[in-house]
């Protein structure tokens, strides 16, 4: 399985997202729960069109955390066109991540 979440950063965060439907997970080094969070959003990464997947460094990339209001990891948010439409606190099963990202999928 290949991983298509791509690593964002305080310099191309803003950038990337205001294209298109993004799912943004925003972790810690020391996240624990954020472990299994990685790895579900890696496989629907392979699994559903049409939705860019992502990774941000909470730690290395504090103004973008300040900036989403981000105040606990993982924390997933679900973008529109640079806009936030949902987002999941904590650590969720694999299934509510995949029926947040098919509705995004879905969305017009």
């Amino acid at each position: 399985m290949r991983n298509n979440v791509q690593p964002l950063t305080d310099a191309d965060f803003d950038t990337a997202i205001q294209e298109g439907k993004w799912v943004v997970h925003f972790t810690s080094k020391n996240c624990h729960p954020c472990k299994p969070v990685k790895s579900i959003l890696a496989q629907l990464s392979n699994e559903i069109p049409g939705v860019s997947f992502a990774e941000l460094n909470a730690n290395e990339n504090l103004r973008t955390v300040m900036a989403q209001q981000v105040s606990g990891y993982p924390t997933v948010i679900f973008y529109v066109g640079g806009r936030p439409v949902d987002l999941l606190y904590g650590s969720k099963s694999a299934a509510i991540y995949h029926t947040k990202a098919e509705a995004l999928a879905n969305r017009n």
